[in-house]
């Protein structure tokens, strides 16, 4: 006699080959297209498969071409060892960052989804879990570094310092300033901020 078998559960399984068509058919738009060209249709004509598919994994076009642009595009920023010249942690990151949008296609992606994220809280929260926090987290690895080794002021507001030093990444990227993101801004950046963050010269012994 043979047991009975389980009702099988509503609704098909998820297809991660599915999912992975979707991704590479996103990515694919986005080396072609400007963010405002891209549709769910589009994508879904690209993946061939129907629009109900992304929608089971994705809210709309911004959650989609998030996960494309971060899985698929955006060139990752490799985890470094400290080494003992703070400074010179400091100017590779920025060097490390400025190059990851360097590319017109990451820079034309990053300016669509920022754009949405401002009307959209709720995208507006993910895009900051995506990208904003991962770097930032980096940013506040290498300045407490360089506080723990003595280069940086013990003082230092490493919340602060991260707030400007972004400030002037995005302004760059958004504003449309045609100044560049590239490895002698990197370099002015330390240089003016050094005064502001280095660990005070120590002083010899008062005589008595």
């Amino acid at each position: 006699m043979s047991l009975p078998t389980s009702p099988r559960p509503p609704g098909r399984p998820r297809s991660d080959a599915t999912r992975q068509s979707i991704l590479d058919a996103s990515a694919h738009l986005l080396e072609t297209e400007s963010y405002d060209k891209i549709s769910i249709e589009r994508i879904a004509s690209e993946a061939k498969v129907g629009k109900q598919s992304i929608y089971r994994w994705w809210g709309g076009k911004a959650d989609v071409v998030l996960a494309a642009y971060t899985e698929r595009v955006l060139p990752r920023l490799p985890p470094r060892a400290p080494t003992d010249d703070a400074f010179g942690d400091l100017d590779d990151f920025l060097r490390q960052l400025f190059a990851s949008v360097s590319v017109p296609l990451v820079r034309r992606t990053m300016q669509g989804l920022l754009a949405e994220a401002q009307l959209d809280p709720e995208f507006r929260l993910k895009f900051y879990g995506v990208f904003v926090a991962s770097r930032r987290t980096l940013f506040k690895q290498v300045l407490r570094h360089g506080i723990a080794i003595g280069q940086f002021r013990a003082d230092l507001d490493v919340e602060t310092i991260i707030d400007l030093l972004n400030g002037a990444f995005w302004y760059r990227l958004l504003s449309g300033s045609e100044e560049d993101l590239d490895d002698a801004f990197a370099a002015s950046l330390v240089r003016s901020m050094r005064p502001a963050i280095e660990a005070p010269k120590p002083t010899g012994k008062s005589k008595k």
